[in-house]
């Protein structure tokens, strides 16, 4: 059956620890701020959790975060991890996730790039100032 989602992220967080305790998707992201004072983003990690202040409570523990630290230290533009996320029920994280991975494609994620194992699925996305992630996400059962 056909579902929409719609999510509304929240700004960046510079510090996974100041996550709410809410169920959400998140969203890893390479920052950079460019000369003239403007955020340059890359979409790096889709996630998904029960609670995300739980999910990060320990930060070097999540595999996407560690990768995307490691990324940027390695980068010489000065580039930064910072976290956007909004609120999802709980029986819809797996497949809002899924649909957002297959969406965008993060170069982190290993799962659900190739395929989409849901029925049709929208998630209509908005609070990100600039993102990779189209303001439209429709994925079809492949």
């Amino acid at each position: 059956m056909k579902q929409e989602y719609y999510l509304k992220f929240n700004d960046y967080v510079e510090n996974p620890k100041n996550l709410p305790s809410v169920s959400g998707i998140y969203l890893i992201r390479k920052t950079k701020r460019k000369n003239d004072g403007t955020l340059s983003v890359e979409l790096l990690y889709v996630g998904k959790a029960e609670n995300l202040n739980d999910r990060f409570s320990d930060p070097n523990k999540h595999e996407g975060y560690v990768k995307a630290q490691k990324l940027c230290s390695n980068s010489k533009d000065n580039s930064y991890v910072s976290i956007s996320y909004a609120e999802c029920p709980k029986n819809s994280l797996d497949r809002v996730e899924a649909c957002l991975i297959y969406t965008s494609k993060p170069k982190l994620n290993t799962f659900n790039t190739k395929t989409f194992d849901y029925d049709a699925t929208t998630v209509y996305v908005g609070g990100i100032r600039k993102s990779s992630l189209d303001n439209i996400n429709v994925a079809q059962k492949k």
